[in-house]
């Protein structure tokens, strides 16, 4: 079954929560996380590869669709950043597809 993590919306730190929780549910296989914003797209991006995963990012019509491929080696290159996003977390009512439970 598709895993899907509809993070529109929420504070970056909430869908990192999110995001972790769903990584540690699977040791191998794919997890979907969808994001609204540029900001967004990065911190996962860049939180999914400091986890050793691997990244595949589209978009369309303004949602970030981010493929995050956990358990195969990946090579990297990981660009440095003086750039940090931290925004509070207000709003944990969201929908994780694929798991039957919260």
């Amino acid at each position: 079954m598709a895993r899907v993590v509809d993070a529109r919306g929420l504070p970056c730190l909430s869908l990192l929560l999110i995001l972790k929780w769903a990584l540690g549910e699977i040791e191998t296989g794919a997890v979907t996380v969808l994001v609204d914003t540029p900001e967004s797209r990065e911190n996962v991006q860049r939180f999914a590869q400091s986890q050793g995963c691997q990244v595949e990012i589209t978009e369309k019509d303004g949602v970030f669709r981010l493929k995050i491929v956990k358990g195969q080696q990946v090579q990297t290159q990981t660009k440095k950043s003086s750039d940090v996003v931290l925004l509070p977390a207000t709003d944990w009512a969201r929908v994780i597809k694929g798991w039957g439970r919260y």
